[in-house]
């Protein structure tokens, strides 16, 4: 009975890794079916943008009515990254300074960023 038990939740792991990460953001970093453990790595993408001037934002993508919106600076993009999350940095020059002592990738889909001019 225990080991239909194992099964079962072995193939409820599955499902669940299948389904989030079709969502994206998810990486599967390992999986042993023998003990049924799953490692995830959840990446975030933080967005900043100087052109946009939100309420209150929190590196999302755009500015919303109730908060939240694309950081202006690099800087606190990078102060709310976590290791192996995403920061997607709008063209532009960016006059900061900036010490990134944590693995994160930066990235500028939609042109030519500079930092620190």
């Amino acid at each position: 009975m225990f080991h239909e038990y194992k099964k079962s939740l072995n193939i409820f792991i599955w499902i669940l890794v299948i389904l989030v990460s079709m969502f994206g953001g998810v990486t599967i970093v390992s999986a042993e079916s023998a003990d049924t453990s799953v490692e995830i790595a959840i990446t975030k993408d933080i967005y900043i943008d100087q052109s946009k001037s939100c309420m209150s934002p929190n590196g999302t993508m755009a500015c919303l009515f109730f908060g939240g919106g694309p950081y202006k600076r690099v800087i606190d993009g990078v102060n709310a990254a976590s290791p192996g999350d995403r920061l997607n940095i709008m063209p532009g020059v960016y006059s900061e300074q900036i010490t990134i002592d944590k693995a994160i990738e930066l990235t500028a889909p939609n042109g030519n960023v500079t930092i620190g001019q």
